[in-house]
């Protein structure tokens, strides 16, 4: 059971060293503001809270990144990578 706990830890501590994670983060918060704004000039308050875009879209997100992972492996394309963390 250490074994995936171990591997539980390395795969969200590779998920923390991405930009991309953080970049998606903070995109997401951005459009959640600019969204708000725009609710705001059209309704006079804002309609949805700042994270209704995260919400609706995780499952897509989901299922997409799914989709393509099958699709990759499915046409044989891999990569390896060496860890930094051994």
């Amino acid at each position: 059971m250490d074994v995936w706990w171990n591997e539980i830890w390395n795969g969200l501590a590779r998920l923390f060293i991405q930009p991309l994670f953080y970049w998606s983060v903070i995109l997401l918060f951005i459009l959640s503001i600019r969204r708000i704004k725009q609710e705001r000039r059209s309704f006079g308050t804002k309609v949805f809270d700042i994270f209704a875009e995260g919400r609706s879209t995780w499952r897509v997100s989901i299922i997409g990144g799914l989709l393509l992972s099958l699709i990759a492996i499915g046409g044989g394309s891999f990569s390896t990578t060496p860890s930094y963390f051994y």
